[in-house]
C-alpha cells in the first residue's frame, strides 16, 4: 500500500506539471507572417565608408525615409531593414559634377553613373522652377538634383549667344544691378559671367564684369567666371570673383597668380576632361568599349563621346592645365570636380569618372579627388544636405566594389546608386526600337518666338566639332514665310580648316534619345537666303564620319522645299539624334532662314 507521503508527492508533482504545460506557448494555427522589409530602409554592414572627408573602415550605415539615420561601428540594425553586406565594397556620397549644362535627358543620364547632383553653369532659365521643387523633395526620383546659374552674363554676339537661347545681354556696368536682380527672380542659385576679352571675340569689359560680381555679392550670391587665358583669370581674381569655372590653357600658372588666388579665397573648377578634348584627345571614346559602364550609355551619350573639337596647333592645353591644377592645389586653392558635359567628347555622369582620374594625374590624392566631387562642391555652393555621409544627410549614395581612396578607378565599379534612399533602375530609358520615341511631325513654326519645340531645341552647328573653324550665330527674326510672325535665321561663315565645312541650324533631338523617324518619308520647310545649294544632314547614334546628306537649292525669296529622306542614302532611321540644315561646301559668308519645318508621312 502506497504511503500518504508518496501519494501527496505524486499528486503535487502532477499538478505542477499540468500548470507548466498550461503556461507553455501553444502553436498558432494562423501565425503572423514575417514582417517584410520597408522600401527605402537599408542597413549597410561591414562596409568601408568615404564620408566626404575621410575613409572609415568596417562601418554600419542605416538609411530610412530618404535620409541617413546613423553611421558607426556596431550600430543597431532597425527591424524591417534590408541588410546589405558591404564586405569588399565602399559607400560614397552621391557624386557632384560642379560644371555641366543641362538639357534633354541630362538629369536622368547623370545618376546612372553615380552623379546625383549637378551644378549647371548655363541653361534656359525656364527649367529652374520645376527642377527646384524636384531637388528639394525627398520623394523617390530618377533625376539628379539641379543647382544652376540659369542665364549667363555676356554681351551681344559674345560666348553663350551662339546656342539659340535668348540671352539678356549687358552693354555696360550700369546694367549689372538690374541684370542680377532678374536672375535672382528667375531662381538662379549663383551668377556666372563670361570674361574673355583677349581672344578677339566680343566679351564683357572689366568694369562691367566687376559690376556683375559686386551686384551678385550684394545679393549674397556667389559669382563665377568663364575664362580661357591667364590674363582673364588674373583680371577676375583681382575683381573679386569667387571661382573660375575653367582653368586657362594658354600657359601654366606661375607663383604670383597662385598666391593671388590663395589670398583671394578663389576656388577653381578646371574641367580637365573637356580641355583634353580641346587638345585633340577624345577622353570619352574609351567608354564605348567598357563592359560595365558602356552598356548604360544612351545613344545620344555614345554619339557625344566620339565627338571632338579637333586639335588647336601650338597650344599644349592639357599640359598647361595639369600643371596649373597641380600648382593651385599644392598652395591650398580648392579644386572642384566638373566636366563641362555635354560638350564634344563628354557625357553627363560618366565623364565625372574621367575627371577624377585626371585630377589624380594632376597631383590630388584619390581621397582629395573624392572630396572634390562630394563635400567640397557641397560646402562651396552652400548645399547643406549633400556631399557627405553623416546622420541627417540626404541618402544620395553610390555603392562601389573596391576602395577608391586607394585607386580612384574604383569609382567606376558601381554596384548600386541610391537617390533619396531608393535604389535606381540604371537601365537606359531607350533600349529597343519598340521603346523609342517617335519624332513629332511639327518641328517648328516659331510663332511663339521660341527656338524650343517641346523638349527639342534649335541651336547652331558648325564644323568646329571636327576641328574646323566655321562660325554661326542664330537669331529669331520677325518676318517668316507666307507672312508668318517669326522664323529662325543664321548668319554663318564657312572658314577653311575642315575638308567639308559647314555652319547652320541644328535640331537637337537627344532628349528623345535617340528617336525613330521611320513613320516619315519626307521633310518639308520654307527657306530663303544667300543663293546656293545647301544641305540637310542627318545625325544618328551609330553613325561616324560624314553624315547622310541631301542637297537642295536656296534662293533670295522664300521657297518651299520637300526632301525625300530616302535620298540621304543608308542610315538607321530608328536612331536619329538630330539633323542639321547647313551651308554649302564652299567657304564664304552665308545668311539663311528657315520656317515651318515638318516631317511628312
Amino acid at each position: 500500500m502506497l504511503s500518504k507521503v508518496f501519494l501527496r508527492t505524486v499528486v503535487c508533482t502532477g499538478v505542477a506539471l499540468v500548470t507548466v504545460l498550461l503556461t507553455l506557448p501553444t502553436p498558432d494555427a494562423n501565425p503572423e507572417p514575417e514582417a517584410l522589409p520597408v522600401e527605402g530602409r537599408y542597413a549597410f554592414t561591414n562596409i568601408n565608408v568615404f564620408d566626404g572627408e575621410q575613409m572609415r573602415r568596417n562601418q554600419t550605415v542605416v538609411v530610412d525615409e530618404a535620409r541617413i539615420q546613423a553611421i558607426g561601428p556596431g550600430i543597431e540594425i532597425p527591424v524591417q531593414a534590408t541588410v546589405i553586406d558591404g564586405t569588399g565594397k565602399t559607400l560614397l556620397p552621391g557624386l557632384i559634377d560642379a560644371h555641366v549644362h543641362t538639357y534633354g535627358q541630362a538629369l536622368r543620364e547623370a545618376p546612372r553613373f553615380g552623379v546625383t547632383t549637378v551644378l549647371d553653369m548655363f541653361t534656359d532659365p525656364a527649367t529652374l522652377t520645376d527642377m527646384r521643387s524636384d531637388r528639394d523633395s525627398l520623394e523617390p526620383s530618377d533625376r539628379a538634383a539641379l543647382f544652376s546659374a540659369g542665364m549667363l552674363a555676356t554681351v551681344t554676339s559674345g560666348h553663350g549667344t551662339q546656342y539659340g537661347i535668348e540671352i539678356d545681354t549687358l552693354d555696360g556696368p550700369d546694367e549689372a544691378e538690374s541684370w542680377v536682380d532678374a536672375r535672382a527672380l528667375e531662381g538662379s542659385d549663383y551668377i556666372k559671367l563670361v570674361y574673355d576679352p583677349y581672344r578677339g571675340m566680343p566679351s564683357l569689359d572689366l568694369a562691367t564684369a566687376k559690376a556683375v560680381i559686386d551686384a551678385a555679392h550684394g545679393r549674397k550670391l556667389l559669382a563665377v567666371a568663364h575664362v580661357s587665358d591667364y590674363r582673364a583669370a588674373e583680371d577676375m581674381i583681382d575683381a573679386g570673383i569667387d571661382g573660375l569655372v575653367h582653368i586657362f590653357i594658354d600657359r601654366a600658372a606661375d607663383d604670383a597668380l597662385v598666391a593671388k588666388a590663395k589670398d583671394a579665397g578663389v576656388f577653381i573648377i578646371p574641367t580637365l576632361t573637356v580641355i583634353g578634348v580641346v587638345n585633340g584627345d577624345a577622353p570619352g571614346a574609351h567608354w564605348l568599349e567598357d563592359e560595365r559602364l558602356g552598356s548604360l550609355l544612351s545613344g545620344a551619350q555614345r554619339a557625344l563621346l566620339t565627338q571632338s573639337f579637333g586639335q588647336f596647333p601650338g597650344i599644349r592645353a592639357t599640359e598647361h592645365a595639369l600643371a596649373s591644377v597641380r600648382a593651385f592645389h599644392t598652395a591650398g586653392v580648392p579644386i572642384l570636380a566638373g566636366t563641362d558635359a555635354p560638350n564634344p567628347g563628354t557625357a553627363h555622369g560618366i565623364s565625372q569618372h574621367d575627371e577624377l582620374e585626371l585630377l589624380v594625374r594632376a597631383g590630388l590624392s584619390p581621397t582629395e579627388a573624392l572630396r572634390a566631387a562630394t563635400s567640397l562642391p557641397a560646402e562651396t555652393f552652400f548645399i547643406h544636405d549633400r556631399g557627405r555621409i553623416e546622420s541627417g544627410a540626404r541618402a544620395d549614395l553610390v555603392l562601389v566594389e573596391g576602395d577608391p581612396s586607394e585607386n580612384i578607378l574604383a569609382t567606376r565599379n558601381i554596384v548600386e546608386v541610391y537617390r533619396n534612399g531608393r535604389a535606381l533602375n540604371r537601365t537606359p530609358d531607350v533600349m529597343s526600337v519598340g521603346n523609342r520615341a517617335t519624332f513629332p511631325a511639327d518641328l517648328g513654326d516659331f510663332e511663339d518666338a521660341s527656338v524650343r519645340v517641346g523638349d527639342l531645341l534649335w541651336t547652331t552647328t558648325t564644323d568646329a566639332m571636327m576641328g574646323g573653324a566655321s562660325e554661326a550665330e542664330l537669331t529669331l527674326i520677325s518676318s517668316g514665310a507666307d507672312g508668318s510672325n517669326s522664323a529662325i535665321e543664321v548668319v554663318a561663315s564657312n572658314n577653311a580648316g575642315f575638308p567639308y565645312p559647314w555652319a547652320g541650324f541644328f535640331l537637337d533631338a537627344s532628349s528623345l534619345g535617340p528617336a525613330d523617324m521611320t513613320p516619315y518619308t519626307h521633310m518639308s520647310f520654307a527657306v530663303r537666303g544667300t543663293p546656293a545649294r545647301y544641305r540637310l544632314m542627318l545625325f544618328t547614334a551609330d553613325s561616324y564620319g560624314v553624315p547622310p546628306t541631301i542637297e537642295f537649292p536656296v534662293a533670295e525669296e522664300w521657297t518651299s522645299v520637300s526632301l525625300a529622306l530616302s535620298d540621304a542614302g543608308e542610315f538607321d532611321a530608328t536612331q536619329v539624334i538630330g539633323f542639321a540644315i547647313v551651308t554649302p561646301l564652299e567657304t564664304g559668308a552665308y545668311t539663311f532662314a528657315v520656317d515651318n519645318v515638318q516631317l511628312v508621312p
